[in-house]
């Protein structure tokens, strides 16, 4: 049993997201930079948003023991609703040392014990080198790069039998 912890974001987590998503390094293949409070806050209520629509998949806290390594998302991609779509954040100090794979493993294992057969996605920055190699450990395999949402990204999808 890994032992990372997933606990679904509650109101009462803004802190800890935001210490998360207004560092810079962090941010710099997500939205390029760290986020403003204001910016952080409507990120916030979204994921509040969507956790609240389904008991299983959404936005969670990442822990290995008390420590609080990122985020993880398991959710059902917006933009296609036959597809999940997973994402991760990790701190700067978790980088190296194998949690982007522990994580995105335990939302592969949660896709499947939901719909087996449903397709993931992952989209990264094309420059972030780590996340597309953790996505092909997997399997994941690149069916588009260029400007979605005016921003460069690389769509990966892990297609199910």
């Amino acid at each position: 049993m890994d032992s990372l912890r997933f606990d679904k974001y509650q109101e009462d987590d803004f802190d800890l997201f935001f210490s998360l998503v207004s560092s810079d390094s962090v941010m710099r293949f997500i939205t390029g930079a760290g986020m403003s409070r204001e910016q952080a806050l409507a990120r916030f209520e979204k994921i509040l948003k969507t956790n609240r629509k389904h008991p299983q998949l959404g936005f969670f806290k990442v822990f290995e023991g008390d420590f609080h390594l990122g985020s993880a998302k398991l959710e059902i991609y917006p933009k296609d609703t036959s597809v999940f779509e997973v994402g991760y954040i990790l701190k700067e100090s978790a980088w190296g040392k194998g949690y982007g794979t522990r994580i995105c493993q335990v939302m592969l294992k949660l896709a499947d014990q939901i719909e087996p057969k449903k397709a993931v996605i992952g989209i990264i920055d094309p420059n972030n080198h780590a996340s597309r190699k953790i996505l092909q450990k997997f399997g994941f395999e690149t069916y588009f790069r260029g400007v979605d949402e005016n921003q460069e990204a690389e769509k990966l999808i892990l297609r199910k039998l």
